[in-house]
C-alpha cells in the first residue's frame, strides 16, 4: 500500500491545531470556486484529520501521472486533498475528481462535454468532490469528511487525461 503524504492529526488534543484546522477550512473553501456543484460533507472538527498531497507529475501524455494512486483512509475523517500541478508544459493542466467507481469513462466523457468553463467537471451525482483545474505550478486544495466505507476512483477530468490519471480511495 502506498501511503504518501499523509499526516493524522488529532485536533482534539491541540488547541493551535483547532485554530489551524478552522482556517485551512476557510482558506479552502475560499480558494476554490467550484463550491456550486461540490456536495460537501459537514465537517466535525472532533474527526482526525489526515493532510494528502498528490503531485500531478509528466510533460507529455506519455508522462502524465499522478504520484499517488491508491489513498487509504477512515470513514468519518476530514480529508484535505492538496493537488500540486508539477507539470512545465502548458498543456498539462490537471485535477482531482473523486468518483464513485466505475463510471470514470463516462464522467470523463461528460466532463468534456462541460468543458472549460466548469473545469472539464459534469453535474453527475457519481462525482463526490473535485478540486479546481490548475495550470502548470499551481496548486489547489478541498477538505471534506470522507465518504461511507468503500472504494472509489479519482481521475483528471482535463480532456484525454482520465485514462492514465487515476486512483483508487478505499475508505475503511
Amino acid at each position: 500500500m502506498m501511503l504518501s503524504g499523509i499526516i493524522l492529526l488529532n485536533i482534539n488534543d491541540m488547541k493551535i491545531g483547532t485554530a489551524l484546522f478552522l482556517f485551512m477550512v476557510l482558506f479552502s473553501a475560499c480558494n476554490n470556486a467550484t463550491t456550486d456543484k461540490i456536495k460537501l460533507t459537514e465537517i466535525d472538527a472532533k474527526n482526525p484529520v489526515q493532510e494528502i498531497t498528490i503531485k500531478a507529475q509528466g510533460n507529455t501524455m506519455d508522462e502524465m501521472q499522478y504520484d499517488i494512486t491508491e489513498i487509504t483512509t477512515y470513514e468519518k475523517t476530514t480529508l484535505h486533498i492538496t493537488l500540486v500541478n508539477e507539470s512545465t508544459d502548458g498543456s498539462m493542466l490537471h485535477n482531482f475528481v473523486l468518483i464513485k467507481t466505475g463510471t470514470a469513462q463516462t464522467i470523463a466523457e461528460q466532463g468534456l462535454q462541460a468543458g472549460a468553463k466548469d473545469d472539464y467537471v459534469p453535474i453527475n451525482d457519481n462525482v463526490l468532490i473535485y478540486t479546481k483545474m490548475t495550470k502548470p505550478g499551481e496548486i489547489s486544495s478541498i477538505t471534506f469528511t470522507s465518504p461511507p466505507k468503500g472504494t472509489y476512483d479519482f481521475i483528471c477530468t482535463y480532456p484525454g487525461h482520465w485514462s492514465m490519471m487515476r486512483g483508487r480511495m478505499i475508505v475503511k
